[in-house]
């Protein structure tokens, strides 16, 4: 995402909100020498942000109020695009385009993430066998290593499905 913003920007500044472990990767230092030669590309950790998807506040004044705290400085620095760093932060892309405005481009990697995803379980051979027209219904099964019963309804919430979920099975 770091990539289309580079090329797009007009003022030679783009925002990045992301974790600080995002930050620290070198992942993200080969992405921005590679695509943002001659780009200056503001860093804003903001990790609390997570925490406030997976609290299912969306769009609360708290929420907005850290959003102020983290896109403000970016703003003032003349950003014309933000990258969201983070794939907690497509949730919060509404309220993200309203402290932004207009003039500030939102780019969220989410989309690609997808057809990324999607490419990877075609190669694999692990598609569902029934079409998508099928009446079939499938079932969501999510493992994580938190506790299952923590926050059940969010993610429903969040992508409108039941998901069951459970602990990963121990390895052999």
């Amino acid at each position: 995402a770091i990539k289309p913003a580079a090329e797009k920007t007009k003022t030679g500044a783009i925002g990045v909100i992301a974790t600080l472990a995002t930050f620290e990767s070198e992942r993200f230092a080969r992405v921005v020498d590679r695509f943002a030669k001659g780009v200056r590309v503001l860093a804003q950790p903001s990790p609390d942000l997570v925490i406030q998807v997976e609290n299912g506040e969306f769009d609360t004044p708290r929420t907005r109020e850290m959003l102020h705290h983290y896109l403000d400085p970016l703003l003032a620095d003349g950003i014309d695009s933000i990258v969201l760093g983070c794939t907690h932060y497509s949730f919060l892309a509404k309220a993200i385009g309203e402290v932004v405005g207009d003039t500030v481009e939102i780019i969220d990697p989410a989309p690609a993430v997808a057809k990324q995803v999607k490419r990877v379980i075609d190669q694999h051979g692990l598609a569902a066998s029934a079409p998508l027209t099928s009446n079939l219904k499938g079932a969501i099964t999510a493992y994580t290593s938190g506790d299952p019963s923590d926050k059940p309804d969010l993610p429903t919430q969040m992508l409108g499905e039941s998901i069951h979920f459970r602990k990963p099975p121990k390895a052999a």
